[in-house]
């Protein structure tokens, strides 16, 4: 991918100051004023890429870029919003939302802000033209309140199990969060990203991707 810095013409707010975020205010339904994600109906991704080895691999218009990763490879997209978007919004990848953190011994500001985030900047890239196919996570139970507020229904999302299969209690939050997310926002395509547990193998709109680990331990 050439590493040509792009021109984008950002909302006013962010023209001169890359750390105004707070100042862009997007729709929002929710009472923690989260923005609303518009749905996409696009083309699937034929492979996905991690965000933090776009200057490594090639992207072309049917790559997909994740943010499946630790929160630190990509707190840029937040933190310097202009400066990024220039990296990779001249091959028109696809772009999967920021999968920002939400581990359930974390308190619920954190979590929440963390959504916002992701809601925030996945608003932010379809406002200039980006394709992108909203990202939904959760922690526990209490989660299920705002975790999937403001997201498209019967849209394309992205999910992931990474780091779910970690200890039983972490599987059983994130089957049961998986079928609270499908029955509200019900996703046309569920773009999956990682093994898919045998309790939600039975959903059809899954599309299975996987990672890194998982082609090179079947190989």
């Amino acid at each position: 991918m050439p590493k040509t810095k792009y021109q984008v013409d950002f909302p006013e707010e962010l023209k001169d100051d890359c750390h105004s975020n707070y100042s862009v205010c997007f729709t929002g339904t929710s009472k923690l004023g989260f923005p609303i994600v518009q749905p996409y109906y696009g083309p699937l991704p034929q492979r996905l890429v991690p965000y933090h080895k776009l200057s490594r691999l090639p992207v072309d218009e049917e790559t997909g870029i994740h943010f499946y990763l630790d929160d630190y490879r990509f707190e840029t997209v937040w933190q310097h919003p202009k400066q990024t978007i220039g990296t990779f919004i001249g091959a028109n990848p696809i772009m999967l939302g920021p999968d920002f953190s939400t581990f359930t011994d974390w308190p619920l500001a954190v979590q929440q802000y963390n959504v916002y985030r992701s809601r925030w900047i996945c608003a932010l890239w379809q406002t200039l033209g980006v394709r992108v196919i909203p990202t939904v996570t959760w922690s526990d139970q209490r989660s299920w309140e705002w975790a999937f507020d403001t997201l498209p229904s019967h849209s394309i999302v992205s999910v992931s199990s990474v780091g779910t299969e970690q200890s039983k209690k972490a599987h059983e939050l994130f089957t049961r969060g998986f079928w609270n997310m499908y029955f509200r926002i019900q996703p046309n395509l569920i773009v999956f990203y990682g093994s898919v547990p045998e309790e939600i193998d039975e959903c059809q709109e899954i599309v299975q991707y996987e990672t890194d680990w998982q082609r090179v331990k079947g190989g």
